[in-house]
């Protein structure tokens, strides 16, 4: 089994007792038309011909899924500066110490990444509707894996495994009770789309290598740890998580005609979102932070983390 992951003690010991504003749902829609508009003199490639004849890749309507998810990105959306207004005990820097203890978690107990976006979104979610004490942070971090895992996985560890992971902090009952909580208060939605859903598709539009593809990644799950990366769409932080990687990379043209196609978004639509991607990266090199950089500076993912520690 693997190790418990310690939870940092800026939340405090548990005891026990007897700028952008959110895109729209109609600005969605003028993306998704604007997409569609660009001069068939640039040569856009259709990225899904070559799996026309695989029936899992479901090419024939894969336009229109992400067509739809664009539309429903925003839909459940947590508000942005929702703590301020939401929370009295939980601060942006809680938020972030809990993000990357999930992340170590999620790796610990070998989830896919998609359950690792969809945790930080239902703590999210939940968090811009329930108030909290800072001592049920953790618990409300462990309980949204746990849903997310449900949600994603083949196969779901077992409670007493997220309980072990959590150092036996809290009881089997707290947890499930919990669950219940979340799931009652999201009332039982679940399932919007996150910046890894669009990050898949714009990498493979993109025909990244791997090396570019997985530093890419990196740069998605560190987005999550910064807040007001909440104030961007999900496809928004993709899409310039893809743009920034092929700026890390040198690529001469790191934004392409086919790219802006099938995102809906322009270079110059991203510039703010990369530009505050560049700041998260610069805060988190300096600070204690580490569980994502010590995934990503494994040799299976290129030691990414590592090439840009010193941006």
């Amino acid at each position: 089994m693997a190790s418990v992951v310690k939870f940092p003690s800026i939340l405090g010991e548990r005891k026990y007792e007897s700028h952008n504003v959110l895109t729209s749902i109609t600005d969605k829609k003028k993306i998704i038309a604007s997409a569609s508009s660009i001069s068939v003199q640039e040569s856009i490639q259709d990225i899904d011909m070559v799996d026309r004849d695989n029936p899992q890749a479901v090419a024939e309507y894969v336009k229109e899924i992400y067509a739809y998810l664009l539309e429903q990105e925003m839909k459940f959306a947590p508000p942005p500066g929702y703590l301020a207004t939401a929370q009295t005990e939980i601060t942006s820097k809680m938020r972030s110490v809990l993000v990357d203890w999930i992340s170590e978690v999620h790796t610990r107990l070998k989830l896919a990444n998609e359950s690792f976006f969809h945790a930080v979104t239902i703590i999210d979610r939940f968090l811009a509707k329930k108030k909290i004490a800072k001592s049920q942070l953790q618990l409300v971090g462990i309980a949204c894996l746990l849903i997310a895992s449900k949600f994603e996985e083949s196969y779901t560890p077992c409670v007493k495994t997220f309980l072990y992971m959590s150092g036996q902090t809290y009881r089997r009952r707290e947890l499930l009770e919990m669950e219940k909580v979340v799931l009652n208060t999201l009332k039982f939605q679940l399932s919007n789309p996150t910046s890894i859903t669009f990050l898949r598709r714009y990498a493979r539009i993109a025909g990244m290598s791997n090396r570019d593809r997985y530093l890419s990644f990196y740069l998605a799950e560190l987005s999550q740890i910064e807040y007001k990366l909440l104030s961007f769409a999900p496809s928004m932080v993709a899409a310039s998580c893809v743009l920034l990687s092929h700026k890390l990379a040198r690529m001469e043209k790191p934004w392409s005609h086919t790219l802006r196609h099938y995102s809906g978004y322009s270079e110059s639509d991203l510039s703010e979102c990369v530009k505050l991607i560049e700041n998260t990266i610069r805060k988190y090199n300096s600070c204690k932070l580490n569980a994502m950089r010590q995934k990503y500076g494994k040799e299976r993912y290129y030691k990414v983390s590592s090439s840009i520690d010193h941006m």
